[in-house]
């Protein structure tokens, strides 16, 4: 029983040595698969491949020798000093930008100059808390900048999303009640803050919306700061936090403004809470933690389901390191994760469900669906992975992930090591478990619930893992050398710029991903445009789907497939097109010719308006009939 006991304990103490080795064999396996069958998918497994290597060769290093590692106050001031006036160069480069409505590629290498230091500055960071507080002010400047500079650029709201939400929260401030027959209607916590920031203000919907929901995101931040500070120490939860605030998914969470965003803004507190409660778990702290899972239910239905997955493996997590921790099989921790509030945020989450569907049954039928296997989704979703932009322009806009999710590879084995504590493995349980959701659901009929938005809501619990990962890659000690200095700068910085570069991160500079940066914005004359094409026409409008958002008030269809197709005879109606349609990327439309060229030449069509920016055509053959 002695040597079974021994033997356990044994495999106990090097799993992350054997789940390293695993994950080498698999992602070898899966990478000599793909290559065959999918391309796309490949840098996905070469990535865990390389990360995991990265994890054996420092596989001795302890996160909690970077505590001795500190600078000297006066380099430490020095750095300090060096990265805001790179801030302020960044702000300086933004104001004199050559171009209009496009931030220059100067600001976007300077920001990722800027957070490479800051990170190998928080690296060696003496301790003392006046340090701490000047790095998170640097994060909140940072995120603001790459989060409101994008709203200055542009005269109204940026995104597609937020023109819905925008009309959803007029028609209440006008109403002075919530409106029926929205998405949101059952859901407008949003909705309602902005309409009360608004009144407050005076402040249109566009900059009510960043008070509302930019600014809490931010002080999330320092939330996540918090988290990383209980779990191991400052250092992890600064690093932690600069990386998240600059991960291109969170850049776009900022300025492209939806629920989602929001909520997860309340679960970064809510999971403070969770952490919290093991040292201090007071009568106030069950109230907070209630208020918060209310919320978070009551603002979006993808978030809340994602929170009840995370709070079922955290808690699992505990247990599995209650019944086999690091350190042999003696109980040194007294579970303290009350599943009674798990129990109860599912009956919260079910319970809104029901309210807001109107049918008892709707849960059951929600899982059901998920439940039911059909493999002809992944063909789908490989048709759609397989966009047409060359293979090193599609390397370049995932590499945000497979950077931020390799980081979190090396994070998650440490997480299995005797080195780990038991909130880090159960939060990192946790993380994992949302990370597989888009692949489980390929395995469902729910391929199409929005998979890539289980993505970015794990990077909120992985932000830690990514930050341990980070740490041990370079092995941060007391011992400093250059090589080190240069390449920790280097990488991050690296990091940093294919994330703010990212298309989902920058919408108005396609100089580095000119074949998928979309501006999902209007200028001003785009603007002026559509208002007056507006009352010139109350008939059918054909358009495309960026255009179709600011005249929503009206018929619209999509005239995508119309000019793919080059089926000119049945637009029969007002047609508004963009002139950039010919020159940038248009979500729907893949065109290899100049589509406003061909409709002047035609002469079914008269060309009825021209501002340079938008031109209009109208059928002279039958203007007024509908499709």
């Amino acid at each position: 029983m002695n040597i079974k006991l021994k033997n356990l304990n044994y495999y106990l103490n090097n799993a992350d040595k054997y789940l390293a080795f695993a994950l080498i064999v698999l992602g070898i396996i899966a990478s000599v698969v793909l290559a065959f069958v999918n391309t796309n998918l490949l840098p996905a497994p070469i990535a865990i491949v390389i990360f995991s290597i990265v994890y054996l060769v420092n596989i001795q290093y302890d996160v909690k020798n970077s505590c001795d590692a500190y600078f000297s106050r006066k380099y430490t001031i020095l750095l300090f000093i060096t990265i805001f006036i790179l801030i302020n160069l960044s702000f300086i480069s933004f104001i004199f930008r050559p171009e209009l409505y496009s931030r220059p590629l100067t600001y976007f290498i300077l920001i990722s100059i800027v957070s490479g230091l800051l990170t190998f500055l928080i690296m060696y960071l003496p301790p003392n808390r006046k340090y701490e507080y000047l790095a998170l002010i640097s994060i909140i400047i940072i995120g603001l900048s790459l989060r409101i500079l994008p709203q200055v650029l542009f005269p109204d709201i940026v995104g597609m999303d937020p023109w819905v939400h925008r009309n959803f929260t007029i028609q209440i401030m006008s109403l002075g009640h919530l409106v029926d027959g929205f998405a949101y209607s059952r859901l407008p916590s949003m909705h309602i803050l902005i309409a009360a920031v608004s009144f407050l203000t005076g402040l249109n919907y566009k900059w009510s919306s960043v008070i509302a929901v930019t600014i809490p995101q931010l002080i999330s931040f320092v939330v996540v700061y918090l988290i990383g500070r209980d779990i191991f120490n400052s250092k992890v939860g600064l690093i932690g936090a600069l990386l998240l605030c600059v991960s291109a998914n969170y850049i776009c969470l900022g300025y492209w403004i939806f629920p989602t965003g929001f909520a997860l803004i309340f679960s970064a507190f809510l999971l403070y809470y969770l952490i919290k409660e093991d040292k201090h778990d007071s009568a106030a702290d069950a109230i907070i933690k209630i208020l918060l899972a209310i919320l978070i239910v009551s603002i979006h239905m993808q978030v809340a389901l994602a929170i009840l997955i995370f709070l079922i493996f955290f808690w699992v997590g505990k247990r599995i390191y209650n019944q086999f921790q690091s350190n042999g099989l003696d109980f040194i921790y007294s579970a303290k994760v009350r599943y009674t509030f798990i129990i109860l945020f599912a009956v919260l989450m079910f319970g809104w469900w029901i309210y807001m569907a109107n049918k008892v049954e709707l849960p059951f039928t929600f899982i059901h669906r998920a439940l039911e296997y059909d493999p002809s989704q992944i063909r789908d979703v490989t048709a759609y992975s397989t966009y047409v932009i060359p293979y090193y322009q599609y390397l370049m806009n995932i590499s945000p992930y497979l950077f931020f999710y390799g980081f979190s590879v090396v994070g998650s084995l440490y997480a299995v090591s005797k080195k780990s504590n038991y909130n880090y493995l159960a939060l990192t349980l946790g993380g994992i478990a949302l990370l597989a959701m888009p692949f489980l659901l390929l395995q469902s009929n729910m391929s199409g619930y929005l998979s890539e938005r289980w993505i970015y809501t794990a990077q909120l619990f992985m932000s830690i893992p990514v930050a341990i990962g980070v740490f041990k890659i370079f092995k941060v000690t007391k011992k400093k050398n250059m090589f080190k200095s240069i390449a920790i700068i280097s990488l991050i910085s690296i990091f940093v710029f294919v994330n703010v570069i990212n298309p989902s991160a920058n919408i108005d500079n396609s100089h580095i991903s000119k074949y998928s940066t979309i501006r999902y914005a209007y200028t001003d004359s785009e603007l002026i445009s559509i208002n007056t094409l507006q009352k010139m026409n109350t008939n059918l409008i054909y358009t495309d789907k960026i255009n179709a958002l600011a005249v929503l008030t009206q018929p619209i269809t999509p005239v995508d497939e119309y000019l793919e197709n080059k089926n000119y005879t049945l637009l029969r109606g007002f047609v508004i097109l963009r002139t950039v349609i010919v020159s940038e990327p248009v979500p729907g439309m893949n065109l290899n010719y100049d589509p406003i060229a061909e409709l002047s030449l035609n002469s079914s069509f008269d060309r009825v308006y021209d501002s340079g920016s938008e031109r209009a055509f109208l059928n002279l053959i039958n203007p007024k009939a509908h499709p």
